[in-house]
């Protein structure tokens, strides 16, 4: 059931994952480089075109802003 529901998903979105892998690559090249200099899986970049599509003024429903939509104590907290 999640294999299915994740297929479709790419299906219904893939225009915008193709534009995506164009304009973001510096930006994944960037978290890749970060990521393995801290030891951290690189598919954890994934995290952020799934919270936000990478966008940096991205807001939720619940106030968690930016890439990685980090609620703004969380991000005073990590700096």
């Amino acid at each position: 059931m999640a294999v299915s529901f994740v297929q479709n998903y790419i299906t219904r979105n893939k225009k915008g994952f193709l534009a995506m892998k164009e304009w973001a690559k510096p930006y994944l090249d960037m978290m890749d480089d970060v990521l393995t200099r801290h030891g951290l899986p690189k598919e954890l970049k994934y995290l952020a075109v799934i919270e936000s599509g990478l966008k940096y003024n991205a807001i939720s429903w619940s106030g968690a802003v930016g890439p990685w939509a980090l609620m703004p104590a969380a991000a005073k907290q990590y700096g």
